[in-house]
């Protein structure tokens, strides 16, 4: 092994866990109560207002904040039927539209930066945009009646904040973390308290989700829910996160700079856009087809943690249940045959991203004329 591999390991994510962190989770075991309560309604309120929203609900996972987004729209109009997803996401996004009972119609993506193209509007009745790797999906109409904005991998991203009801991921190397969860966000207040009831079983009053002292519970069920509620202990992990949460895009952001600025000259690899990015993850598309794997392999050996760029198309549950091939997706199959993506969390030195650099130089990709630099 080359001796730049020693000592470095560059992780795709992190877990950036503080004293604040260990104060407020420690303050809800103290006060014996774990349930949802206090502690997660101010998170909600905290990161609902972050990102232009007026009512927020905290949940187990990204998925299950998707899941209800779907089911409540579904109940507001039961003829929404299709919905409209990118070709490149993670399966999380379609999980969620076959267990609303939903259909998938899946669109190709655009080739620069990922996110989804328009279809013809007749063939959905919705629409899922992504916003992929934390970079939020640029403004262009889908001629959809409703959105449902993926935003679990962009939390905090300009941009974010466009859907009929935006969901987040707070898994754990995501920029906020709660351990695992999720949350809805909307400002329509009937969609909200839909959301709330379907949490927590289905319950007849929205507020029974939040296990507040002194309030009398009545076990009345109108509606058939899940069981996705999260508690306080989550909920203070993530809101001593989120006063940190500018920080660390801030962090994230000056790093890909740096590393966008680094490997430019490197004629193969296409680098992200910076506009609208936090950067939860850092992706590259290798122009060469064929050059991707022996990449990532010799990156993973010199200690950088690589995994490939959300491949939806090459999916076995995928393929078998919309009856598809990758070629149908053209710009889809490129990502999913000679994409990656490499970590750009805030917990990296300029030092680290550095090294990074010199990683990729040496494996020997073909350089850009000089003037085809920047």
């Amino acid at each position: 092994m080359s001796a730049i591999a020693i000592g470095r390991n560059i992780a795709l994510g992190t877990t950036d866990i503080g004293d604040e962190e260990r104060r407020l989770v420690d303050d809800v075991l103290t006060s014996g109560r774990v349930s949802p309560g206090a502690y997660q309604r101010s998170f909600e309120q905290a990161v609902a207002e972050r990102h232009g929203k007026q009512y927020a609900t905290l949940v187990n996972s990204g998925q299950s904040a998707l899941h209800l987004s779907l089911e409540a729209l579904k109940r507001r109009d039961p003829s929404i039927r299709r919905v409209l997803c990118p070709a490149v996401t993670y399966i999380s996004t379609l999980h969620a539209v076959w267990n609303a009972g939903m259909v998938v119609v899946l669109a190709d993506v655009d080739p620069v930066d990922f996110l989804i193209t328009p279809g013809d509007p007749f063939w959905y009745d919705m629409a899922l945009p992504v916003d992929l790797f934390g970079k939020a999906w640029r403004p262009i109409n889908l001629g959809a009646p409703a959105y449902v904005e993926d935003a679990c991998e962009a939390i905090g991203a300009p941009g974010v904040g466009y859907g009929d009801l935006v969901c987040l991921s707070f898994y754990a190397s995501h920029s906020v973390t709660t351990g695992s969860g999720g949350m809805v966000l909307t400002d329509d207040i009937e969609l909200d308290q839909t959301v709330k009831r379907l949490a927590n079983h289905g319950r007849r009053e929205a507020s029974d989700l939040y296990m507040m002292p002194g309030k009398g519970k009545k076990f009345i069920f109108d509606d058939v829910g899940y069981s996705y509620k999260s508690s306080d202990l989550n909920a203070a992990l993530g809101l001593a996160q989120l006063n940190r949460l500018e920080g660390m895009i801030l962090k994230r952001q000056r790093l890909a700079a740096r590393l966008i600025n680094g490997l430019d000259d490197l004629a193969d690899l296409q680098l992200p856009v910076r506009d609208r990015h936090t950067f939860q993850m850092f992706p590259i598309i290798c122009r060469e087809p064929g050059t991707r794997d022996g990449l990532t392999d010799y990156l993973n050996e010199r200690g950088v943690e690589t995994r490939e760029a959300m491949p939806i198309v090459t999916q076995p549950i995928v393929q078998e249940k919309l009856g598809i091939r990758p070629d149908d997706y053209p710009v889809a199959a490129h990502v999913a045959r000679d994409g990656f993506y490499v970590g750009c969390h805030h917990k990296l030195t300029d030092d680290d991203i550095d090294w990074l650099i010199d990683v990729f130089h040496q494996f020997g990709l073909g350089r850009k004329a000089s003037g085809d630099v920047g």
